[in-house]
């Protein structure tokens, strides 16, 4: 094994995993098997440069992280690689098994020159290619989108195979396990001949349900409600339905915490203490990751935003290329709607921070909180974008100034006076 991965060190050297993309965490840390469970031959998976490195007796290492305990609508991507007359795959919407080929769920196939002349790209033995749309000992993405009763899957972008299952589907040749159900990931180790390196592995939560029994949490970090079985967690979080009407006077800080508190107490989350997620400047300022807590929160359907102010605030490398799990499925206001983002008329992804991307003021002497929340006209706030879409940066706390303080220039910007609330007793 070592002198195999030695062969190939400037490919390797690329390993490592990136941030994610817009509206997708991360699955894997790079480093070791946290939140992954294997099943089978243990030993057929190790890490190597940021990269699960299978070769071996067969066997399978399935996601059991904190992100969801199961996964129904998602966009799943993985970068693969493989070695010469290598074979893996990719399982989606499955579970966990000691030992065996999994039998619940879908297989997409990792295969560029193995002698099985089903190839990368394909929904093995169900919708199967033939000619290999990728190449040996060069990375690659297999783009795996599940949405209702569609599967798509994309080799560096480019659409291998859409599948819908019939309405009668009885699993076809491999049996009644292959059927859209919620499920989990899994990553295949084939046999003691191949070789498949598999990294940057992250998901995209899309709409629609993602589990079938209620909240799922472990207790750091918290789960996404609706992927396992545990009890629903408290709502901790939300974006506020409704702003002031006032632009960007707020009422101050004391008068957004209000906000946050009525309208909390208005969809039934009583007996906790609410705060605005918004900085001040000058004299006295106020960091708005100061103000909220320690976490971790969710939101009002039980999902989590963030374990704690550290991974709220990817204050390390390694939590920045993980990223929160705060994005426009899990943003939602106090009701459980969802916030309208890009693409929905009107936009009103601008929320109002005042804040840097590491939750702290601004120290400069620009505006960048509208007087403290207390101007409808003069000056700026600083906004973030839930949906983690447009502008120079896709943060959800910090991406640019709005063009003014009144209502009308945050409207022009992409916004409505709406701001952040978390609790700061967490759960």
């Amino acid at each position: 094994m070592k002198s195999l991965l030695l062969c190939c060190p400037l490919v390797l050297a690329l390993a490592q995993s990136p941030a994610p993309e817009a509206g997708f965490v991360s699955l894997f840390n790079g480093k070791d098997f946290t939140g992954w469970k294997i099943g089978g031959n243990a030993e057929s998976f190790t890490i190597q440069d940021g990269a699960i490195v299978a070769h071996g007796t067969p066997g399978h290492a399935y996601y059991d992280g904190p992100v969801g305990k199961t996964f129904r609508n998602f966009e799943l991507k993985v970068d693969v690689m493989t070695r010469p007359n290598s074979n893996g795959g990719i399982y989606v919407m499955t579970e966990f098994q000691e030992k065996g080929w999994p039998s619940k769920g879908f297989e997409i196939q990792v295969n560029n020159t193995f002698k099985d002349p089903v190839k990368s790209g394909s929904l093995y033995h169900v919708a199967d290619i033939f000619d290999a749309p990728a190449k040996d000992d060069v990375w690659f993405t297999e783009h795996i989108i599940v949405q209702g009763d569609t599967i798509t899957v994309r080799v560096n972008d480019k659409q291998t195979i859409q599948w819908t299952q019939p309405a009668d589907w009885n699993g076809g040749r491999e049996g009644s396990g292959r059927r859209l159900n919620p499920g989990t990931i899994a990553l295949q180790a084939h046999d003691p001949g191949s070789t498949v390196y598999y990294k940057n592995i992250r998901i995209k939560l899309l709409d629609g349900p993602q589990g079938t029994t209620g909240a799922a949490q472990t207790p750091a970090p918290a789960a996404p409600a609706g992927q396992g079985t545990q009890a629903k967690q408290p709502m901790s979080f939300f974006i506020t339905s409704v702003g002031l009407g006032k632009g960007g006077n707020l009422g101050g800080l004391a008068g957004a915490d209000a906000h946050c508190q009525a309208l909390a107490t208005a969809a039934g989350a009583t007996g906790r203490e609410w705060r605005a997620y918004l900085s001040t400047q000058g004299a006295g300022a106020v960091n708005a990751r100061d103000r909220i807590g320690k976490g971790p929160w969710h939101n009002v359907k039980g999902q989590s935003v963030a374990r704690d102010l550290e991974h709220l605030h990817g204050d390390t490398l390694d939590l920045a290329r993980m990223g929160n799990t705060l994005t426009r499925v899990t943003a939602l206001n106090e009701k459980g709607e969802p916030v309208k983002g890009a693409g929905d008329k009107p936009n009103e992804h601008d929320i109002l921070t005042g804040s840097q991307l590491d939750g702290r003021a601004y120290t400069d002497s620009a505006d960048h909180t509208c007087n403290n929340w207390t101007s409808d006209n003069a000056g700026s706030a600083q906004v973030g974008h839930h949906d983690r879409t447009g502008g120079p940066g896709t943060s959800w706390n910090s991406v640019h100034a709005s063009k003014g303080c009144s209502q009308e220039s945050l409207v022009a910007t992409g916004g409505a006076g709406l701001f952040y609330c978390f609790s700061p007793g967490g759960k």
